[in-house]
């Protein structure tokens, strides 16, 4: 589908609505676990989930080592550069052509050095910002008209991909963001402002007393 001009997107939608087992899903039903086995969405394709299966060459039959390593600063888990991996060509049979997973790659490459994208719209001030407290996926904006005028308002992302079975329609408007942000900073400001008057007569009492000792002294 990628080949034939579809994007990640479309694909995951195609994927979830003729109902495609995820990686996830395949995982635990032929293993008994899997990634994140609490994670309530591991049924539902995403673009970036059919982004590591377009990516992955272990559907051509590589085997790849020491992928990931723990970090000595943090202790974290963190991806290790295709350099620096153990990398093991045809090690296992290919479930994808090899000629077909090279074009793909050429076309991920085109797009992004291209950036080719969605669509050409703007980029909203809150996006990439607010969460989802349900099912902690992020909020997309969609640019509504009421009598005030256009305006846009923030959806969360499951409900708006998949309907209320998966989330709840949580949704805000960017006016009202605004609003509790301005207000926000308001009370920031005037309390900011009061520490600095706290500030000035903590210093100008110190320096006073201190001129008070001197003068002590000097008699």
């Amino acid at each position: 589908m990628y080949l034939d001009g579809y994007g990640c997107n479309k694909i995951s939608q195609y994927l979830n609505k003729n109902g495609y087992e995820t990686p996830s899903v395949h995982e635990m039903k032929k293993f008994g676990f899997g990634w994140k086995p609490n994670w309530t969405q591991k049924d539902l394709w995403y673009a970036t989930s059919v982004k590591r299966v377009l990516r992955n060459d272990a559907y051509i039959g590589t085997l790849r080592c020491s992928v990931t390593k723990v970090s000595k600063m943090k202790g974290k888990k963190v991806r290790v550069d295709k350099e620096d991996q153990f990398v093991h060509p045809n090690f296992m049979p290919a479930i994808i052509n090899v000629d077909d997973f090279n074009m793909t790659q050429q076309i991920f490459e085109k797009r992004f050095n291209e950036k080719v994208m969605a669509g050409n719209q703007k980029i909203h001030k809150y996006a990439g910002i607010l969460k989802c407290d349900s099912c902690k996926k992020g909020f997309v904006a969609r640019n509504g008209k009421t009598k005030s005028g256009n305006n846009i308002t923030y959806v969360c992302s499951t409900f708006h991909k998949y309907g209320s079975n998966y989330c709840g329609s949580h949704r805000i408007m960017e006016e009202d963001l605004d609003e509790i942000i301005m207000a926000n900073l308001k009370v920031l400001l005037y309390t900011a402002g009061l520490r600095l008057s706290e500030v000035d007569k903590t210093i100008e009492d110190r320096l006073n007393k201190k001129g008070t000792t001197l003068i002590r002294q000097k008699k």
